[in-house]
């Protein structure tokens, strides 16, 4: 094996012109960066000539190290080249130019000498000449080097990797190289280079199989480094996420993974995502999320790295309802590992989970990667989080700020005078509406005691004011008096609330003031109207109790006249009818010798009872319209199937009345007994000679309403009558040998309307009539 390079420092009588050779990159790195370091912290020059990997790392540990790259660079104090570029410049053949050698680099190092001061310069173009097999070249630039340097008080260090000697058979060169320089660093490790060279050989395969391995460490970091890139670029968190998982499965080895994540919305509620990778979503469609099980358990709880060899025979396998394992259908599973994603609070963000078929597929080396990923996604997360959190603040900042716009609008042009004052009464804010209630303008009462604007006799009302507001108490609708600039009262309305600050602490008050003097004189004007009114119900009343006896008096005069009309009117009446039936009984044979005294006899009889029976309908009109109704719940099919057995004409043969399930209304039994007994007898009378009557009895449902429908195959009426139909004593046929005195449907209206109800109909005139009757539906029974 090889010996372990020795670090220290050969004094040669050579320039200040140095020399690195090195194994480990890191090494040369910080050696590098406390060479330049050195020269900027002392506030003089360094010049930097690397390639990029070295450059950047190098810039990197500078700025670890405190030095402000950016101030450096913008005064001039560090410049950094590219050597690849730099070398192309200086060699544009196979040779180097001395002439275009000293152009390109004395126009850089001039200027940071030209005041004498001090410039320490690190390069690596010589090691880009060596890598690429001509160390003779390398070995005439170091000669130039030495030449610029002479007396310049410039500082040169110059690196080269030990492996570039051994892969291109050039460790002869290395002595060669090493006396251009005035020291050298690792100078006895590379003497016993050169004696062992053959042994070099013999290393070419192992340092093969480490270079793969630093080929797959670099591609690893690579990895890592173009993650890390996406997450500080990419704004989109599901993107983010989809990018941690796609680089898990590569740096693992992984068939497929999934990152579960919580995540925030813009109004702050948190729901459950995941990503899929090496698997499509519908792979994973029919299955639930992740639940708290034993193997899933130390990931979502945050407790570290789970890595499985095989994850079917783990013991803790199998052991949940309803799969107790993996689902069916689910992709193959042996090697597992999952990562959890912790926020630097210590939240628990979500999950990185990974899976393989084969079982030990995944190392140590494996779980470090992902552990470095979650870390990143954790990081990527907290910044999504903290975006999304400061949006919102910026969103409620922007709302606050426009309602403090409107309400300072409001304020500002509001009638009201809205005052601000501090809890020892000084007046801090004053809108137009105080100006103009109050006289004032804001530049001559701001800063003035509020007790400016109290007369005699109203200054201890402040102190209560106060006393009130610093108990957080708000005080709603104050009346009280308050004195104008010009010395007038004024009538207001106060409504004071305490103002806080930020801290929640009671620093004074806001008042709303309004004038109430003309609400003062409208009151005022009530009473008077009030009192008024009063007078005018008394006389009012009065005249009602008048008006009441004789109304009194009236149903009194009424009734007897109802009984004048049922007892005196109708008896001459059954008289009249009684002594034409002894007539057509006892002197018929006399009559007969007469044509037409027979007919005569005849038609006074049946006027008696024509006449007799507008008697009784006139004094059912009356009973419905003056006495009192008792409502209840009346069942409609029990009535009209009663009303059916009372009246001959409605059964058959003479007649087909249908119904069925008519339901109950709210009303008044006699009523509803004249209601339908009146349309159901109108509907078997009014029929065309030789038809037959059919009746159908149906109802509708409405809104807290039943509607009686009773239809008929009659004559039907014509539309031109139905606005009389239902006034006393029309007949709407009278030409037609349809007995009737005018009065029946009359009574239906009235009776339907002392029930609460209406009536109506429906008829062209020609096909039959469809009266109907709309009644309060039956009310539920407590």
């Amino acid at each position: 094996m090889r010996a372990k390079l020795q670090t220290e420092i050969l004094p040669l009588t050579k320039p200040d012109h140095s020399v690195h050779f090195y194994e480990d990159d890191a090494l040369l790195v910080q050696g590098v960066v406390h060479f330049l370091g050195s020269a900027l912290v002392g506030g003089d020059y360094a010049l930097c000539v690397a390639t990029e990997p070295h450059r950047n790392a190098i810039e990197s540990l500078l700025a670890d190290r405190g030095v402000d790259l950016h101030a450096v660079k913008s005064r001039g104090s560090l410049v950094v080249l590219d050597a690849a570029q730099t070398l192309a410049e200086i060699i544009p053949g196979d040779q180097i130019d001395a002439d275009v050698f000293h152009a390109v680099m004395g126009k850089i190092v001039a200027p940071m000498t030209a005041e004498g001061s001090s410039l320490k310069v690190f390069g690596e173009m010589v090691s880009l000449l060596v890598a690429d097999g001509k160390p003779d070249v390398a070995l005439q630039l170091e000669k130039l080097w030495n030449g610029l340097l002479a007396n310049s008080g410039v500082s040169l260090l110059c690196g080269y990797h030990l492996n570039q000697f051994a892969e291109h058979d050039m460790a002869g060169h290395l002595a060669g190289i090493s006396q251009e320089h005035s020291h050298v660093i690792g100078a006895n490790a590379y003497a016993r280079s050169i004696e062992t060279v053959a042994s070099l050989e013999s290393e070419v395969s192992e340092r093969r199989s480490i270079e793969k391995e630093l080929s797959e460490r670099t591609r690893t970091l690579q990895v890592l480094q173009n993650v890390a890139a996406t997450l500080v670029a990419e704004q989109e968190l599901e993107m983010v996420v989809q990018v941690v998982t796609d680089a898990g499965c590569q740096l693992t080895g992984a068939q497929f993974g999934a990152f579960f994540y919580n995540l925030e919305n813009a109004q702050g509620e948190s729901y459950t995502l995941y990503t899929l990778s090496g698997a499509p979503p519908e792979a994973f469609a029919t299955f639930p999320m992740p639940r708290n099980t034993e193997i899933f358990a130390r990931t979502f709880r945050g407790d570290g790295p789970v890595r499985i060899f095989d994850v079917t025979k783990d013991p803790r396998f199998g052991k949940n309802s309803p799969y107790n394992g993996m689902p069916k259908g689910h992709l193959p599973v042996c090697s597992y590992l999952a990562v959890p994603v912790i926020s630097k609070t210590g939240l628990v963000h979500g999950g990185l989970f990974f899976g393989h078929a084969d079982p030990g597929v995944f190392t140590s080396d494996s779980e470090e990667f992902v552990v470095t990923l979650a870390a990143q996604a954790a990081v990527a997360i907290d910044n999504s989080n903290l975006a999304n959190a400061l949006q919102r603040e910026l969103v409620a900042l922007r709302e606050a700020e426009e309602r403090s716009r409107r309400l300072a609008a409001i304020v500002e042009t509001s009638d009201d005078a809205i005052i601000s004052k501090t809890l020892d009464g000084t007046i801090v804010s004053w809108n137009r509406g105080a100006q103009s209630l109050f006289g004032y303008t804001a530049d001559e009462i701001l800063g003035k005691s509020v007790t400016i604007l109290f007369p005699e006799g109203h200054y201890d009302e402040e102190s209560e004011i106060i006393g009130r507001i610093k108990k957080g108490q708000k005080i709603d609708h104050y009346e009280t008096i308050r004195r104008h600039r010009d010395g007038s009262l004024i009538d207001i309305s106060l409504t004071v609330s305490p103002v806080l600050n930020d801290e929640g602490i009671i620093v004074g008050a806001s008042k709303i003031a309004r004038d109430i003097s003309q609400r003062r004189r409208d009151e005022a004007a009530l009473r008077h109207a009030t009192e008024e009114l009063q007078q005018s119900r008394d006389e009012l009343e009065l005249r009602v109790k008048e008006r009441t006896a004789s109304l009194r008096e009236a149903v009194g005069q009424m009734e007897e006249f109802s009984y004048t009309v049922s007892h005196d009117l109708r008896a001459p009446l059954r008289a009249m009818n009684v002594h034409c039936g002894v007539l057509k009984e006892d002197f018929r044979s006399l009559l007969e010798t007469e044509p037409d005294a027979i007919y005569s006899v005849n038609r006074i009889a049946e006027n008696c009872i024509r006449l007799d029976k507008m008697i009784r309908d006139v004094l059912t009109y009356g009973r419905v319209a003056r006495d009192e109704l008792s409502l209840e719940n009346v069942s409609l099919d029990k009535l009209v199937q009663e009303i059916i057995y009372h009246y001959p004409s409605l059964q058959e043969p003479n007649a087909d009345v249908q119904f069925k399930e008519l339901g109950s209304v709210f009303g008044h039994e006699p009523s509803l007994v004249q209601v339908i007994s009146n349309l159901l007898t109108n509907a078997v009378k009014f029929t065309a000679p030789g038809v037959h009557p059919k009746v159908l009895l149906r109802t509708d449902l409405l809104d807290g309403a039943l509607k009686l429908w009773i239809e008929d195959n009659g004559i039907g009426i014509d539309p031109k009558y139905h606005h009389r139909l239902f006034s006393m004593f029309e007949r709407i046929h009278p030409e037609l040998p349809y007995e009737g005195t005018g009065v029946g449907l009359a009574i239906v209206r009235k009776a339907a309307e002392r029930m609460g109800g209406r009536v109506g109909l429906e008829s062209d005139g020609r096909t039959g009539a469809r009266f109907w009757v709309e009644l309060p539906e039956a009310r539920h029974q407590r």
